[in-house]
């Protein structure tokens, strides 16, 4: 539900219209989505760091120098 954007509201909403026991509380829920928050960027800072060493050594091998303004980078406009 997180993932859907609907948040604990639609969690709860959705769990009455299945006639499903309630939801766990929403102080519980709100906790555990900024853990995963949290996670989610640490993992990215670590992944993105891992990307920029990688083309960095790539463009120093490749190039036998490293200038700054020499390092490729891509973006999908996200």
């Amino acid at each position: 539900m997180r993932m859907l954007g609907v948040a604990y509201g639609g969690l709860s909403l959705f769990c009455g219209l299945i006639d499903m026991a309630a939801p766990v509380a929403e102080s519980f829920f709100t906790t555990t989505c900024h853990k995963i928050r949290d996670s989610c960027r640490k993992i990215a800072e670590i992944s993105m760091g891992k990307a920029a060493k990688q083309e960095k050594d790539l463009t120093l091998a490749a190039n036998g120098y490293l200038n700054p303004n020499c390092v490729g980078v891509s973006s999908d406009g996200s």
